[in-house]
This record gives structure tokens, C-alpha cells and sequence, in this order.
């Protein structure tokens, strides 16, 4: 792929670099016509180390109670309204569509059925739109052999929850200190069970990992991503 999304992108000067770069981001990692749609649908995604979500005050963690919408990479952050991000969405859509004019078509599909679907950010270039009910992220995540994983919970910078295609669940705990790594934990069937009927059970199995990853480094699989 040619050129960025966003061009010169400097994180000492740019105080909306978080926000460019994220979508550079997506862009070079071939996920910008797949994240367009959850974006516009409030439902968030991410990709590896890079996230946009909304908030849901239905979610048990104060972490989904904010207005606005938080867009990271890594370690940075940025909090930015949806007006806001409406704006920096329409112009990488725009530089996308000449970045690679035969996806124009499919790229005004995705706008128009989110808009149909009454799916849509806030923009100043229209009414606002109600806010349905919002999502935690349902991504596409690594690979465990040829099977792709789709996250289903995931806590940033301590876990991440995935499902696999016949509903087998892995638990990835992110270890270490100086040097971090992941344990990708697969859960048994009563842990699976449990986790579903309690807020609670993967925070608590994440930290028993993080506290005592020599347990469970045997239990540990290898993910591609």
C-alpha cells in the first residue's frame, strides 16, 4: 500500500496524532474497510495494540463510563468527541478513496448502509443521530493454526478473551514487567462457564496468571498473528 492516510504525522507537534496514526495504522495493517463499519456503528475495534471504542454505561467496568470516544495505540491515548472524530473519519476516508479508487464503491456502501441502519457518528454536517445500545469489541484477532479468533472480552493491558470457530475459548494474559510477554491460556469448559456467568472470573483467573505465570507457562499456547 502507498502513501498514508494521514501524511507527516509529528507526535511533538501534532496534538491529534494519536488519532492520525491510528488510522495509519489500520490502513497499513489492510483493516480500514473492515474497521470502518464498527466505527460507524459505535461498536469499536481493534487491531493488535490499536483501539477506538465508545463508551457503554450497561458495562460493569468504569472503563466504558466516559463521554466521547478514546482512541489509542499502545500506551497513548486520546479522548475526542464524536463530532471530532467524524472529522478525522471523513478525511481518511477521502484520502483512502484516492489512495485506491476501485474501493470507492464498496467504501460508499459501508457510508450508506450505516446510514440507512440509522448507525452513525455524530458529524456537524448532519443531525444527530440516537445512540443504540453499544458493544464490547468483536474483532477479528490472531490466528491459532488456521483458525481465525474473534475477541469477546478484552481489558487493556491485562487480558484479551478469545473464541475460536467452534467455541473453544483462550485466555491471553499479558506478563512480565521489564519484559513483557503473553500466556495464551485455552479454558476449560467449567472455566468458560463460569466466565460467562461471572463479571468478575477472567479478571480474577488474569491476575492468578500474572501472579504466578510459572503455573501456567505449560498450559500456554503459540498464537500467529
Amino acid at each position: 500500500m502507498g502513501g498514508d492516510i494521514f501524511e507527516k504525522v509529528d507526535s511533538r507537534t501534532d496534538p491529534d496524532w494519536i488519532v492520525k496514526e491510528f488510522f495509519n495504522s489500520i490502513y497499513f495493517q489492510g483493516r480500514f474497510l473492515w474497521a470502518l463499519p464498527l466505527i460507524l456503528e459505535r461498536k469499536g475495534c481493534g487491531v493488535n495494540e490499536d483501539y477506538c471504542f465508545f463508551p457503554d454505561d450497561s458495562d460493569p467496568s468504569p472503563e466504558y463510563h466516559f463521554s466521547g470516544v478514546k482512541v489509542g495505540l499502545m500506551d497513548s491515548e486520546k479522548l475526542l468527541t464524536e463530532e471530532d472524530l467524524s472529522k478525522f473519519l471523513h478525511e481518511a476516508c477521502d484520502k483512502y478513496v484516492l489512495l485506491h479508487p476501485e474501493d470507492k464503491s464498496q467504501l460508499e456502501g459501508i457510508m450508506e448502509e450505516a446510514s440507512l441502519r440509522g448507525h452513525s457518528i455524530r458529524s456537524d454536517k448532519g443531525p444527530e443521530v440516537v445512540k443504540e445500545p453499544s458493544f464490547r469489541l468483536t474483532t477479528s484477532g490472531p490466528f491459532f493454526g488456521d483458525m481465525v479468533l474473534t475477541v469477546v472480552a478484552q481489558k487493556r493491558f491485562s487480558y484479551t478473551c478469545y473464541r475460536d470457530e467452534h467455541d473453544a475459548f483462550i485466555l491471553s494474559v499479558l506478563c512480565g514487567r521489564a519484559g513483557m510477554y503473553e500466556l495464551n491460556i485455552p479454558l476449560s469448559v467449567e472455566d468458560a462457564q463460569r466466565a460467562q456467568a461471572d463479571g468478575e472470573f477472567l479478571d480474577d483467573l488474569a491476575e492468578s496468571v500474572r501472579a504466578n505465570p510459572q503455573d501456567y507457562s505449560t498450559r500456554s499456547i503459540a498464537l500467529k498473528r
